[in-house]
């Protein structure tokens, strides 16, 4: 009689209760850096803020992008930044250091400058671990040094 009445109405409010929560693909992260500064950390899959990433122009900073799949680095790493049409302004390749060994991904910020030519522009991720590119966030450039007069 207790099991008859656990499965009739406990079971079915059990699953219903576990149905309710989302369940994010995979866990892919990334975090982008300025320097030391941390930027942005996000789940690669899922809802996603899609805030640019600000830089200014006139910086000699090194913005470092790190890609973690699970808890390992990706193979055959690339970062890519594309037009508004989808066309590659300029990609960057890093080498292969091993799946357990944590390997940030180094831009120079005037590379970006340089690349993007003036148009707005959006950094992806690629990769052997992953099917499509996994966009990081659109660049919007600014001139910090006209911004303060």
């Amino acid at each position: 009689m207790k099991t008859k009445l656990f499965l009739t109405i406990a079971l079915p409010l059990f699953l219903s209760v576990l149905a309710s929560f989302a369940v994010r693909p995979g866990m892919d992260t990334f975090e982008v850096y300025l320097g030391n500064e941390l930027l942005m950390k996000e789940h690669a899959y899922g809802q996603r803020s899609n805030n640019p990433i600000v830089l200014d122009k006139n910086s000699s900073a090194t913005m470092t992008v790190s890609y973690d799949h699970c808890g390992i680095t990706g193979s055959s790493r690339k970062l890519s930044l594309l037009d508004d049409q989808k066309g590659v302004l300029k990609e960057w390749t890093f080498a292969n250091v091993g799946s357990k060994v944590k390997d940030p991904m180094p831009i120079a910020v005037k590379e970006i400058v340089a690349a993007s030519m003036g148009k707005s522009a959006t950094l992806y991720y690629k990769s052997n671990e992953i099917e499509n590119a996994v966009m990081i966030a659109p660049v919007k450039l600014v001139d910090k040094t006209t911004a303060r007069n």
